[in-house]
């Protein structure tokens, strides 16, 4: 995946009875999620014939057949590699053979301006029919009404398909409007040849969530890395890759990365109302109140932590690109797809690379936000928005995306049948996708976010953890009194 600026054995999944049990649960889900209501009076979707009785394979699409009257579709999304482009373009074609009255337009842009981008475009009433977010902009889309409620486009077999976590991390009052569209698994990635350089134990390499290794481990680990390349005269290789997310180096992007710091000592399965549990939630159960969830004591030891990667010379504290990728350093927090495309032909790395969990806090903590595109409320083509966006998630068009740009697939029966993730490694990730969790459920995702990234670079920087955290708490929760009823 991509970044915003301010990417299991072949085993059985759960399936059956069980799933359905899951899309009970998710139906269910109102919890967490807080201002303003979800949009009320979208028309009832009319049920049509549903899987294999459409013109072309719709995958999970169950609405209405499509208009025979001329259509052309809107689609605002990130440019990919000029290969994964052309599997889109590819994609298209197959669609408007079937149906020769619909055509798709897109607009591409860089990655990091699509929020402003989907801004600007909705409050001009004038937005593309789907566009491309991402899973921790769910509660922002949905309740201000930007976002369509997809759910009863869509068979419950689809549904409950998805990756739990992903899906309710797209849903708002138990709707779904943001797809989950590929998956960002954080993940650490180290290399063999520089361990070996230093002299130093390669990190734990573990085929369960229970194991891995703890903060404080890895923080040894990092010092030794440090000081025996430095010993050897070696001044330039880094224990820790700067983040490469977003604009890259601290505060970049508190969602996919420093986050990992604050929300691993919380703890999910702490009792409710206790600061271990706030600390996870890092919002209230109605989205309005940060102070007391993201300035407790174990929020605050959680940025003391990541205050030292910095403040002992583990990683820079300015962005440097490709770090790991040039041996420059020894690890990088990264995702599942660096992962997938060392391993898919022709994508092998020029050194050995290995991979474990993420440092353990109070718990295994990581955030599933990944990009998930949905469809404007206000479109004047949902059926047709709906059903383009149901086959753009089909097998025969999310198998070759996958090979191509190495993403992580969000739907447990595509998973199945692909032997790339028969691997260990992979293996490994998977059951880090059923761990994870999505950010803080608010509405006031976009005041959050922009307020926290800023503050965490401020803590890589020296500043107080404590007095940094608490300001800002005040500070967001100021912001989000407008969203108040």
């Amino acid at each position: 995946m991509d970044n915003f600026a301010s990417g299991i054995t072949r085993r059985n999944f759960v399936r059956g009875a069980a799933g359905l049990a899951s899309l009970a649960a998710f139906n269910g889900l109102a919890g967490c999620s807080g201002g303003a209501r979800p949009l009320d009076g979208q028309r009832p979707v009319p049920t049509g014939p549903g899987p294999g009785g459409y013109r072309i394979d719709l995958g999970g699409y169950q609405g209405p057949e499509l208009t025979d009257k001329p259509v052309v579709l809107r689609f605002l999304r990130q440019s990919y590699s000029d290969e994964v482009n052309a599997l889109f373009t590819s994609h298209y074609a197959r669609f408007s053979k079937a149906y020769p009255n619909i055509k798709v337009e897109e607009e591409l842009i860089p990655y990091g301006n699509l929020p402003q981008k989907i801004q600007i475009y909705t409050q001009s009433g004038d937005a593309p029919d789907i566009m491309m977010s991402r899973l921790d902009f769910t509660e922002y889309m949905s309740r201000s009404g930007q976002a369509l409620n997809l759910t009863d486009y869509l068979t419950k077999e689809f549904l409950s398909d998805l990756f739990t976590p992903m899906r309710e991390a797209g849903s708002s009052g138990g709707k779904l409007f943001l797809m989950p569209w590929e998956g960002y698994l954080p993940m650490v990635l180290f290399n063999r040849e520089i361990f070996k350089r230093a002299g130093v134990p390669t990190p734990p390499e573990v085929d369960s969530l229970d194991k891995g290794w703890t903060v404080e481990e890895m923080f040894e680990t990092m010092n030794a890395l440090t000081h025996n390349l430095r010993k050897k005269g070696d001044t330039a290789t880094w224990a820790l890759e700067s983040s490469i997310l977003g604009n890259g180096g601290p505060g970049s992007n508190y969602t996919q990365y420093e986050s990992i710091w604050v929300r691993n000592m919380g703890d999910r399965s702490a009792e409710k109302g206790s600061s271990r549990y706030k600390t996870w939630q890092g919002v209230s159960d109605d989205g309005l109140t940060v102070s007391g969830y993201l300035d407790t004591d174990e929020a605050v030891q959680g940025m003391r932590n990541y205050q030292r990667l910095f403040s002992e010379g583990l990683t820079p504290k300015s962005a440097i690109p490709s770090q790991f990728q040039g041996a420059q350093a020894a690890m990088s927090m990264n995702s599942i797809r660096q992962i997938l495309n060392r391993d898919k032909p022709g994508g092998a790395s020029p050194f050995d690379v290995g991979v474990t969990l993420d440092p353990r806090g109070n718990t295994l903590f990581g955030c599933n936000s990944g990009d998930a595109p949905f469809v404007w409320a206000k479109s004047k083509h949902p059926n047709e928005a709906a059903a383009l966006l149901a086959y753009l998630c089909t097998d025969a068009c999310q198998a070759p995306y996958f090979r191509s740009r190495g993403a992580f697939i969000t739907r447990r029966s595509l998973v199945e049948k692909l032997e790339e993730y028969s691997k260990p490694d992979e293996q490994l990730a998977l059951k880090v996708a059923e761990n994870c969790t999505g950010a803080p459920r608010t509405v006031g995702w976009n005041e959050y976010y922009a307020a926290i990234n800023p503050a965490v670079k401020d803590i890589a920087l020296g500043a107080d953890p404590e007095k940094t955290l608490s300001e800002t708490a005040k500070h967001i929760d100021d912001q989000l009194k407008k969203y108040q009823r």
